[in-house]
C-alpha cells in the first residue's frame, strides 16, 4: 500500500508541476484514495478469490495503478514541456507585434506579419496558433492602415510648400477628411480583430489547469486592451483635428513665407498658433506611444511570468 501510495503521489506531482504541494502532504492523501480503490476492488473481486490469487489480482491492481499513474505522469511531462514552447514563441511573436505598432513610426516601414502555424504541438499548439493569428491581423490593420494614409496623401500634409501653395489647400483638407474616415474604420477593425481574438479563446478546450489559468488571464486582460485601443484611436482622431486647425489657419496665413526649404511666418499671432498645434501633436503622439509600449510591457510580463512559473 505504501508503494501504491507513492506510485499515486508521483503521479499527482506531476500532473501540478506548476504548483506543486507538500510531498508528506501528497503520500498522507494519496494513501488514503488508495485504501478507498482497495476497499472497491477487495468487495467486488479479491475477497471471492483464495489467498493465491488474492495475491495475483493484488499485484495486478498495483502494476495497473502505478503504471496507469506514470503514464499520465509522462503525458503531463509532456504538456509542460509543449507549454514552455508555445509560452516562448508567444512572447517572440509579440515582441514582434510590439516593434510594429511602437517602432519607428515611419508609414512606409511596414512589417511582416508572422506566421500562423505553431512551433507547438497539441492543445498548445492550437492556443499558439490563436495568439500568432492574432498578432498576425493586427499587424496587417496597421499596414493596410498605413498603406492608406500614404496614398490619400497624408504624408504632405503639412508639407510647407503645400501649405503656401492655394491650389493645394483643397486637396489638403481632402486628404486630412479622407484619414478621419480612414482611423474611424481602422478603429472599427481594430476592436473587430480583438472581438475575434475573445471568441477563439471562449471556444478552446483547456483540459488542464497550466492552460486554463493562462488563458484566463488574457480573458481578463481583454476589456482593458478594448479601452486602450479606444483611447489610441481617440488620440488619432484628436491629432487629426490639429491637422486640420493648421490646414484651416493656412488659408487665413498673413506673412507666411517658404522659400528655402523653410517655412516663415511673419505674424506673431499665427506664429504661435502653428506653433501650439505642433506642440499638441507632439504630445499627442507621444501619449499614443505611451498607452501601446504600457500595453505592451504588461503583456510581456505576463507572458514572462507564465514561463518562468514552469520552469
Amino acid at each position: 500500500m505504501v508503494l501504491l501510495g507513492v506510485g499515486f503521489c508521483y503521479g499527482y506531482y506531476l500532473l501540478d508541476p506548476v504548483n506543486p504541494r507538500n510531498f508528506a502532504y501528497l503520500i498522507g492523501q494519496c494513501l488514503g484514495a488508495s485504501v478507498v480503490l482497495w476497499l472497491v476492488a477487495y468487495i467486488v473481486v479479491l475477497r471471492k478469490a483464495n489467498r493465491r490469487e488474492m495475491a495475483f489480482l493484488s499485484a495486478c491492481l498495483l502494476f495497473s495503478m502505478i503504471l496507469g499513474n506514470v503514464i499520465i505522469s509522462r503525458r503531463a511531462q509532456l504538456d509542460v514541456q509543449q507549454a514552455r514552447v508555445a509560452l516562448q514563441s508567444i512572447r517572440e511573436v509579440f515582441g514582434e507585434l510590439r516593434q510594429a505598432q511602437t517602432g519607428s513610426g515611419d508609414l512606409t516601414d511596414l512589417a511582416s506579419p508572422p506566421s500562423i502555424e505553431p512551433d507547438a504541438i497539441g492543445p498548445w499548439g492550437t492556443i499558439e496558433s490563436s495568439f500568432r493569428r492574432y498578432a498576425a491581423e493586427l499587424i496587417s490593420l496597421r499596414n493596410n492602415y498605413a498603406t492608406a494614409l500614404r496614398e490619400c496623401g497624408w504624408l504632405t500634409v503639412l508639407d510647407p510648400a503645400a501649405l503656401t501653395d492655394e491650389s493645394e489647400l483643397e486637396q489638403c483638407a481632402k486628404s486630412v477628411a479622407l484619414a478621419r474616415s480612414l482611423a474611424n474604420d481602422s478603429h472599427i477593425d481594430s476592436l473587430e480583430v480583438v472581438a475575434r481574438f475573445e471568441s477563439t479563446l471562449n471556444r478552446l478546450e483547456l483540459p488542464s489547469r497550466l492552460k486554463s489559468d493562462f488563458i484566463a488571464g488574457f480573458r481578463r486582460s481583454l476589456p482593458q486592451a478594448k479601452r486602450q485601443l479606444d483611447e489610441i484611436w481617440r488620440l488619432e482622431l484628436a491629432m487629426m483635428t490639429e491637422v486640420d486647425a493648421i490646414v484651416s489657419l493656412a488659408r487665413e496665413r498673413k506673412g507666411w513665407i517658404y522659400a528655402d526649404g523653410q517655412l516663415n511666418i511673419s505674424d506673431a499671432d499665427q506664429r504661435t498658433k502653428f506653433n501650439s498645434h505642433l506642440m499638441a501633436i507632439r504630445k499627442i503622439a507621444e501619449e499614443q506611444l505611451h498607452i501601446a509600449q504600457s500595453a505592451f510591457q504588461t503583456t510581456e510580463d505576463r507572458l514572462d511570468a507564465a514561463i518562468e512559473s514552469i520552469g
